[in-house]
């Protein structure tokens, strides 16, 4: 004899808006911060500042720039997973492909906070002879991954509405363009200059302002995509800046 069904609702608060502007708040803090160190190191007093370079540089390892971006992709890991769930409770498409996602973003975050992708960089540029806009060679085996996930995810891409698939292009334009185009401009730095140069951190600085902001972006188009989900009940709609009360449910045998 099959058991009832029973169905358990989870009743949260999300403010998009609210979400959207204290992680821009966040990210503005970091960059004037990190800007500031970099002027105090260079500028104003000579030698070192290790502690504070640590703690406020955006490049830095460790610092509070790769826990607030490590968290932040964690984040979009979890709503990714969250969108995956609920469109396979509504029998919708592309469930595996979400799901993916969600895996793949973990790992950024997981390469985020322990640097992973730098272990590669000394074997490649050895095997590669690289230099100049390679010489972060981790960019290589990176484009060839993103050739192949873009090609992989084009259905994917047409079926999202055409809000969250322009946020999400804009999102990875951002995301890539710091991450792989600012590290090829800031290998042709240093491949010439050295690192230890003004330039070269405002450089970086912009590069990790890129991908915050890319990461900001898709935070804002997966949070309206999961809102937008079938297998989430909303009540009435709020006014403009209001907070929507969610319902998620779930069924169990």
């Amino acid at each position: 004899m099959r058991r009832p069904v029973t169905t358990h609702e989870l009743h949260f608060r999300i403010a998009p808006r609210a979400i959207v502007a204290t992680l821009a708040a966040v990210v503005c803090a970091l960059t004037v911060l990190s800007v500031a160190s970099l002027v105090y190191k260079f500028e104003l007093e000579p030698g070192p500042h290790e502690t504070l370079m640590r703690i406020a540089n955006l490049d830095a390892e460790g610092g509070l720039q790769s826990w607030y971006q490590s968290s932040t992709l964690l984040l979009c890991g979890a709503l990714m997973v969250l969108i995956a769930l609920a469109r396979r409770r509504d029998g919708a498409a592309y469930v595996r492909h979400w799901a993916f996602l969600g895996i793949v973003f973990t790992w950024l975050s997981v390469d985020e906070a322990a640097t992973l992708h730098e272990l590669t960089i000394d074997p490649l540029n050895d095997a590669l002879d690289a230099g100049g806009v390679l010489y972060y060679t981790w960019i290589v085996p990176a484009a060839l991954a993103l050739l192949v996930l873009g090609v992989s995810y084009r259905g994917f891409l047409r079926h999202l509405p055409p809000r969250t698939r322009t946020l999400i292009l804009t999102a990875a334009a951002l995301y890539i363009g710091g991450a792989m185009g600012f590290e090829a401009a800031n290998g042709l730095y240093v491949d010439q200059h050295g690192k230890d140069t003004l330039v070269y951190g405002l450089l970086t600085n912009a590069e990790e302002v890129l991908e915050m902001t890319g990461v900001l972006v898709l935070v804002s188009a997966l949070i309206s995509e999961l809102t937008a989900s079938a297998a989430l009940k909303t009540n009435e709609a709020l006014p403009p800046g209001g907070t929507r009360r969610t319902a998620v449910t779930a069924g169990s045998r």
